[in-house]
């Protein structure tokens, strides 16, 4: 079967190209060509479509062999070309071979033509697959050389990790070590949790772009295509922001550029995203990719982990604070499981019953306080507590040293994160001064009241200054004429004659001021219209 062979001819003679052509056909090839004869002719050719070899005559009317030779070697193509001539001399063999030719042929000769034709294609294909050598090899150099800086970059980032707990210089100096270590234009990281640092931004590198960013950000632009790259949480390569991100900071701060956008994702948590501007020709494959996620990644991560220290701490804070508070506050506090056994017992509950915590901790309460419920019984407290959740009320307790005390009474159910009761807590306040205060209170009033109803003159406690009837004794109401309910609905106005009344009031206010004793008789009218004069 014969090899397909794509052949440029620079020959004036047809016959003469004919016979090359025939000789090519018995030496097992199929020529493809296009025979020409001129300096454009070959500059046409070479542009036009692709050879394996030229075939050039040396001497043509128009110009020579080694003028095409040179428009071969200009061109930039590696093109073997062999010269085929009649009156070539050795002399001019050797100044084209100089020039550039890979060998030269007697017309008269051409039994050598297929061989020589054979052999620099050979020799052409080895100088491609040389080439083609170096440049993978050249790639693979740049691939490997690309791959440890950004495995550079993973390990500082990783070492910032360690040391940096703010998120702000973290995601800052992030952005500054990826310029450091990575062929970008620019760097930006954006946090979009409000658990972390809301709409926080650190930026690095974009040259005189750089204010671009940081206004847009400050307006509180984010690139559209940023925020898909976010809510899908997997990393985007936008090859025209232009075009595919309109109004896009990175589009207006380094035109010319395409954009690696990476969430901050731990878990199904995105913590913001990561966009780098890369040179148009840079390829972007899956292994980078990879590693710019792990770089990502790691940033999340550390973003998380702050998070949660931060809300440890917060937490560990509040219940420092509550600790405080509970070892501070003057009401004795007790915490129990479901069966009221004594989990927690504060400063105020050793001082008020005598005994300490180590003492009651794991004891049942009732062992401890044998409580007396003033207006219920045990049973139905408990039920009432069971079915609502809530308690309060008065009960007497016992103290170490066998004293009983009146408390005030408040206990709530303690539920788990899933709102199943997993104990109590109460609080209980000594009301035994306030009992014994209301005892006497009770006593004086009681005798109070003996001697308000038991004397034999009459009794009015009025309002100073509505002058308002608060109180009156019996022996009032009788002197008036009032049932006791009528007189207390009335004002001190009423009870004395109209014509008197501007002059016992001016001295009822003199008196209390205290100006002067209100000791003198004074006209007093009864229900029926009477009046009756009475000291007072």
């Amino acid at each position: 079967m014969s090899e397909p062979l794509r052949v440029l001819l620079v020959e004036d003679s047809e016959n003469d190209a004919l016979l090359l052509l025939r000789e090519l056909k018995r030496t097992g090839f199929e020529p493809d060509y296009q025979r020409v004869q001129s300096a454009d002719g070959v500059s046409e050719a070479l542009t036009a479509r692709s050879w394996d070899i030229v075939l050039s005559d040396y001497q043509m009317p128009q110009f020579t062999g080694l003028d095409a030779l040179k428009l071969v070697v200009d061109s930039g193509l590696d093109l073997p070309v062999i010269i085929i001539s009649g009156t070539i001399g050795e002399d001019l063999a050797v100044e084209a071979m100089k020039a550039g030719a890979h060998d030269y042929l007697m017309k008269g000769k051409l039994a050598r033509l297929g061989p020589a034709v054979r052999r620099e294609l050979g020799e052409a294909e080895g100088r491609r697959q040389r080439r083609k050598a170096e440049r993978d090899r050249f790639a693979a150099e740049r691939r490997i050389e690309q791959l440890n800086r950004m495995l550079h970059a993973i390990r500082r980032v990783n070492q910032l990790i360690v040391r940096e707990r703010d998120p702000q210089r973290l995601i800052q100096r992030a952005c500054d070590l990826l310029i450091e270590t990575q062929h970008y234009a620019g760097v930006w990281i954006s946090l979009t949790d409000a658990s972390v640092l809301p709409d926080a931004t650190a930026v690095a590198g974009w040259g005189e772009g750089l204010e671009v960013i940081r206004e847009r950000f400050r307006q509180g632009v984010r690139p559209a295509r940023c925020q898909l790259g976010q809510r899908r949480l997997k990393a985007l390569v936008i090859d025209d922001p232009v075009a595919d991100c309109e109004g896009c900071a990175l589009a207006l701060a380094v035109p010319n550029r395409r954009a690696l956008v990476v969430p901050l994702k731990h878990g199904d948590l995105a913590y913001g995203h990561l966009c780098a501007a890369i040179l148009k020709s840079h390829q972007v494959d899956v292994e980078e990719l990879s590693l710019v996620d792990e770089v990502a990644a790691d940033l999340a991560y550390a973003l998380h982990s702050i998070g949660v220290e931060h809300a440890r701490q917060e937490a560990e804070a509040q219940v420092g604070h509550q600790a405080w508070l509970l070892e501070n506050v003057t009401d004795a506090i007790v915490s129990t499981d479901m069966d009221f056994v004594i989990q927690s017992w504060n400063k105020a509950a050793e001082t008020l019953y005598g005994w300490s915590a180590d003492e009651v901790l794991g004891r049942p309460l009732a062992e401890i306080v044998t409580p007396e419920y003033l207006s219920d019984s045990r049973e139905r407290v408990l039920l009432a507590f069971s079915e609502t959740g809530h308690w309060e009320g008065e009960v007497v307790h016992r103290c170490k040293d066998g004293s009983v005390i009146s408390v005030l009474g408040a206990v709530t159910q303690l539920r788990d994160g899933d709102g199943r009761p997993v104990g109590a807590v109460s609080a209980y306040r000594d009301i035994s001064d306030r009992k014994r205060a209301e005892a006497t209170l009770r006593q004086s009033e009681e005798r109070f009241r003996g001697i308000f109803e038991g004397v034999r003159d009459g009794i009015l406690v009025v309002d100073p200054a509505t002058k308002q009837c608060l109180m009156g004794n019996q022996a009032i109401c009788d002197m008036l004429g009032y049932q006791h309910d009528e007189l207390l609905s009335m004002q001190m106005g009423a009870l004395h004659p109209a014509e008197e009344l501007s002059q016992v009031l001016e001295a009822f206010d003199r008196q209390v001021r205290s100006e002067e004793p209100l000791a003198t008789n004074i006209s007093v009218k009864r229900q029926d219209g009477s009046v009756f004069q009475a000291d007072v």
